[in-house]
């Protein structure tokens, strides 16, 4: 018997008390209904196509783990607008080297909310938002995935991301691709293969504010194909490419309080054809070639600058 919770307006359903795994408790669940797990280690992945909440233990030791190529931990279809997630971790178990290869958490949904949750090791990216849906990921943690930590793809895709740590993945730290836009504030984005944040989405909005990105092997931030973004305060340091990047006619970007310190090339970097509204109070310092250059034209003869091209 599962006994109703009339504040939150659904029924509390707990694994393993009243069913021995996730997935039977997400069949048996209303919609609005509350699942709470508790501490274990459960390995079947989760198809969520009804609005719940789910819940794991306070103290990190609700773990989904899965073969690499077996599957992503959990999907949520278009069908389950207003599901909520949290306090999770999830592992995937070896490697998937393929070209389709699972991601981790799947968004298909909107205003879906993934908060307090750990994603350790994912074949693919680490979440991925998609096909219009829309997430707000906050005080997560997202590390050695084999994309992107988080990838925010395709027309009207959108995600608001906080307090959140992307490390060590394979490609970029937080990618909004081909229509896909959002906000990133007071996150750190470190060590990952390529760029910190990178945002390449024609007419798309972003906003970057309070970051660090630090240590990745490309740039700290990339702006790039027409994107429309508004950086403030800022701190990209330490990346083996330039600090902050805007690139592409039709890229349009306002530069508010940022810092760019000791990259391996220059600190903040503006090609030409790129539209720059605001330039206030942002400070580069202990770059390796220039501290800022606007309106910068570059050859394959000026060396590996010209790979941010």
């Amino acid at each position: 018997v599962v006994a109703r919770i009339t504040d939150a307006g659904g029924a509390a359903i707990k694994v393993p008390a009243d069913y021995p795994d996730i997935s039977q408790a997400i069949e048996a669940a209303k919609p609005r209904d509350t699942i709470r797990v508790s501490p274990g280690i459960y390995k079947t992945p989760l198809i969520i196509s009804k609005t719940i909440r789910l819940e794991g233990s306070a103290d990190g030791k609700t773990i989904i783990e899965l073969a690499a190529k077996k599957a992503a931990f959990i999907t949520i279809t278009a069908e389950a607008p207003g599901t909520y997630i949290s306090g999770l971790e999830f592992k995937h178990v070896g490697f998937d080297h393929g070209m389709n290869r699972y991601s981790g958490i799947i968004i298909e949904a909107r205003k879906v909310t993934i908060s307090a949750c750990n994603i350790d090791h994912s074949a693919g990216h680490g979440i991925a938002v998609l096909d219009g849906a829309q997430a707000e990921i906050r005080g997560c943690k997202i590390t050695r995935c084999g994309w992107d930590g988080i990838s925010v793809y395709g027309e009207k895709s959108s995600a608001s991301i906080s307090d959140t740590l992307s490390q060590d993945n394979l490609q970029h730290g937080i990618g909004f691709w081909l229509g896909g836009g959002g906000s990133v504030s007071n996150c750190r984005v470190l060590k990952n293969g390529l760029c910190g944040i990178l945002a390449m989405s024609n007419g798309v909005k972003v906003a970057l504010s309070s970051n660090t990105c630090s240590g990745n092997r490309e740039a700290g931030i990339l702006l790039s194909d027409g994107v429309s973004a508004e950086l403030t305060s800022n701190v990209c340091e330490k990346n083996l490419l330039s600090g902050i990047v805007a690139r592409s006619e039709n890229t349009q970007v306002n530069l508010v309080g940022n810092v760019a310190k000791g990259n391996h090339e220059v600190g903040i970097l503006t090609y030409k054809g790129v539209k720059v509204g605001k330039f206030e109070k942002n400070s580069a310092i202990g770059n390796v070639s220039r501290q800022i250059w606007r309106d910068a034209e570059l050859t394959k003869s000026e060396g590996k600058l010209s790979d941010q091209q």
